[in-house]
């Protein structure tokens, strides 16, 4: 298909939203609409229903969740000026939850529609405060406009009711919403008050009738044949699951909405799906002729992005596509399909990218760009090599991949690199895997600058022998980094260190984290590593374990005085076990020079294990040195001639509950056995260290999401005992 006209139409359809051009009908936009809530589909409501302007213009299928946003309709000519976007979320016994939002629409746009829980039965007649926000009527310009709000419900997730353990309390705009955390298991749902539940049993819906589909015809029985979560008495395409009514345009020559009109509004006469088995780049790119090469794939999908005004897609089915792929802003690569129907498995095996540069498969600066269910890898090589690299200002999703990293024989490797520049990248459930070998150090995950939430990633270093490996190196992250529920793994390094998270200054929230730091050859080999002047940094709720070797510790703080005075460090509710050192810490502060008391350190577990002929400290700040701001309600073991404390002497117990800065510390392992990090770290009934934790700056709930306290008070260590 020729390219050269498409080209210019792309631009012309660019041109028309940036400026009043002549030619350009600036009055006619595309609007696509989204919807985000924690609401079950099938076990909390069974329908969806778009209205923009009062009228109705959309009722999809059900998606599996919309925990993070759907598109649930796409308005094309709509003319600029104010509008009204309403979801409705419906349920046998009518509405189950409303929500509505404004848009001045000025050029082809989107927008979200969120519903939270508490908006469910929530009425809103007044035509000033029409929508619901935080379970309460609000003017439908909240949450965009702030001042039109009430008062918000919650600053933080903490300021939320705690959920059950299968549930985690986010804030959003002010108002408490729950995301799942994949708990429970098949056949049940996440309700964050009860638990995990079974979805009840499905019952059809007649719905509304679509324009001249399957409606009553031969062989529909009221069942789902294509899964798409419509009925086929309401599909008009029962054996497609990319069309039903609502669906969106995605550029596959079929018309998905179910709407009579023009196939591929918007597309530009180009799709965006790509199969290295059945394409063929002379091939348009739809589902039926795709294209070969993702390359083509990110080259049409830009040119629909820039025709639509809005982001969009590549479609990958399974293969191996050996390519050094660079994706712009507002274009996403979506893995996991296959060619003969177009079906997803939500695995990244099925799509292998590999690259051959020394940066890998690269993410331009821009937002709205998202990496799915893909295998990515790089080279083996000279230089500092990457699987992935997030340029400068990449605000991507990088979720639900397999991240290769690839081994150097000369300097740095890393599987997923995060260059410096203002973005705000999410890094989630994906696995990534350490180089073999790089020998200044190879690194799952490298960033520098920017806030970046990293959350349910399996981070492993699995046969490193070069001299030195880290899990999750941050260089001065910004305030609003996370770094959560992510198993970072570490093997023995041959001769180096070894660290599971190395945070260099800045300000990041480190938290129910498994940390395990591998054993470290000749040097050593540390749980979590900081560096420099620490901004606003929260360790809570981890389970470390510092690897064999000559020197380890759990948790070690490298700066001068300089940088003591500037920092604000929480360690709070974490367990801590070192075993088997010649040297070995719990804490350790390594200062250059004495400076005033800082870190504020409660209710943690510190146990060492040291093995015949070794030495260590609970908490160690070798002289001269700086003293904790607070140590209280730590419970420490101290086996094998281990001290409470370490200065100028090796000290214990008594002496260190004599220092003003600690008080309430106890020695006891907690009736804890823990051998590794395959050991159960949970606290058993009659433990010593129940209820017998500080209530200062105690965390919501444990490593598990089980509230705290379940008792008279807190109990010490990661886990709270319900």
């Amino acid at each position: 298909m020729p390219r050269a006209p498409i080209h210019r139409r792309a631009l012309a359809a660019l041109a028309c939203l940036i400026s009043s051009a002549s030619g350009c009908d600036a009055d006619a936009h595309l609007l696509a609409i989204q919807l985000q809530t924690d609401l079950i589909p099938r076990a909390e409501f069974a329908s969806v229903e778009v209205r923009l302007d009062g009228e109705r213009v959309a009722t999809p299928g059900l998606e599996d969740g919309y925990v993070e946003p759907r598109r649930v309709a796409e308005v094309d000519g709509l003319p600029s000026g104010r509008h009204e976007v309403e979801v409705i979320l419906g349920g046998s016994d009518g509405d189950v939850a409303r929500a509505a939002a404004l848009i001045e629409l000025r050029g082809s746009s989107s927008i979200t529609v969120r519903i939270t829980r508490d908006c469910q039965g929530v009425s809103c007649d007044d035509p000033r405060a029409s929508s619901c926000y935080a379970g309460r009527c609000a003017d439908p310009a909240c949450p965009e406009d702030p001042s039109a709000c009430p008062p918000a419900e919650c600053e933080g997730g903490a300021d939320c009711p705690a959920p059950d353990d299968c549930a985690e309390a986010v804030c959003l705009s002010g108002a408490c919403f729950y995301r799942p955390l994949g708990a429970c298991a098949e056949g049940t749902y996440c309700d964050p008050e009860d638990g995990c539940r079974p979805f009840p049993t499905p019952t059809m819906d007649a719905g509304v009738s679509d324009a001249g589909g399957l409606d009553g015809g031969p062989g529909c029985t009221g069942g789902d044949a294509d899964g798409d979560g419509v009925a086929c008495d309401v599909d008009c395409d029962d054996g497609d699951p990319w069309v039903y009514p609502g669906a969106a345009e995605v550029c596959d020559g079929v018309r998905n909405d179910c709407d009579e009109g023009v196939a591929d509004e918007g597309c530009g006469g180009v799709g965006t799906f790509v199969s290295t088995s059945t394409g063929s780049d002379a091939n348009p790119g739809t589902r039926a002729a795709p294209l070969a090469t993702v390359s083509e794939g990110i080259a049409n999908a830009a040119l629909v992005a820039a025709e639509r005004g809005m982001p969009a897609a590549v479609y990958i089915a399974e293969g191996t596509y050996d390519e050094d792929l660079s994706v712009p802003a507002a274009v996403s690569l979506e893995g996991g399909y296959e060619a003969a129907g177009w079906t997803r498995e939500r695995a990244p095996d099925r799509v292998v990218i590999r690259a051959s540069r020394v940066e890998g498969t690269v993410v331009e600066a821009g937002d709205d760009v998202a990496l799915r269910h893909l295998t990515l890898r790089g080279t083996d090589g000279f230089g500092t090599r990457a699987a992935l690299t997030l340029a400068a200002g990449a605000s991507a999703t990088v979720e639900g991949n397999r991240i290769v990293g690839p081994a150097s024989t000369d300097v740095h490797a890393y599987a997923l690199e995060v260059l410096d520049g203002p973005a705000s990248p999410r890094i989630a459930d994906n696995e990534i895997l350490i180089a073999s070998g790089a020998p200044r150090g190879a690194e799952g995950l490298h960033v520098v600058e920017g806030t970046v939430v990293v959350v349910d990633n399996a981070i492993r270093a699995e046969t490193p022998d070069g001299p030195s490996w880290t899990g999750v190196y941050l260089q001065q992250p910004g305030a609003g980094t996370r770094v959560e529920r992510n198993e970072i793994l570490g093997v023995a390094a041959s001769a180096g260190e070894t660290k599971g998270v190395y945070l260099l200054g800045g300000s990041a929230r480190i938290r129910d984290n498994l940390v395990d730091a591998g054993d470290a050859g000749s040097a050593r080999s540390t749980g979590i590593f900081m560096q420099a002047t620490l901004a606003d940094v929260d360790i809570v709720n981890n389970r470390i374990f510092a690897g064999r070797g000559p020197s380890q510790a759990g948790i070690e703080w490298f700066a001068d005085s300089g940088n003591q005075a500037g920092s604000d460090l929480l360690v709070h509710s974490n367990s801590i076990f070192v075993r088997d050192a010649t040297t070995g810490r719990g804490i350790y502060y390594t200062m250059d020079t004495a400076g005033p008391g800082v870190g504020r350190f409660y209710n943690n577990v510190i146990q060492l294990s040291l093995g015949s002929g070794g030495t260590g400290c609970a908490f160690d700040p070798p002289p001269p040195a700086s003293s904790p701001a607070v140590f209280e309600n730590n419970a420490l073991r101290l086996e094998d001639g281990a001290a409470a404390y370490c200065d100028f002497a090796m000290r214990d117990l008594a002496w260190l509950e004599g220092q003003a800065f600690a008080a309430m510390n106890v020695e006891t392992d907690c009736a804890l056995s823990v051998v590794d990090r395959t050991s159960d770290v949970r606290l058993p009934a009659g433990s010593p260290c129940l209820d017998i934790g500080a209530s200062t700056d105690v965390p919501a709930d444990d490593f598990e999401g089980d509230p705290r306290p379940s008792g008279a008070g807190p109990d010490i260590g990661a886990d709270e005992r319900p």
